[in-house]
């Protein structure tokens, strides 16, 4: 393989490929796997705050997450047919 930004196996490129496709829109869910899995975005060096970010607990915790699971199918059977 090519040397990329000076890594030249793909062992040591791997991270960064799984990183960058779990962080990018996925248009079959309808947002990225990241916010899928932890319900928000992922926190970089570059972005490690949101503004407006509160804590989530007990019964809103379960309707936000059913929401998110029911967008998500709905976007799963768009994308399947």
């Amino acid at each position: 393989m090519d040397e990329i930004g000076g890594l030249s196996s793909w062992d040591k490129i791997l991270p960064l490929v799984e990183f960058t496709y779990n962080n990018n829109f996925h248009a079959t869910i309808g947002i990225t796997p990241f916010e899928a899995l932890y319900d928000r975005r992922c926190r970089t060096p570059l972005c490690w705050y949101q503004d407006g970010e509160h804590l989530i607990v007990g019964l809103e915790l379960v309707q936000q997450t059913m929401k998110k699971i029911k967008k998500i199918h709905v976007n799963l059977r768009i994308g399947q047919s």
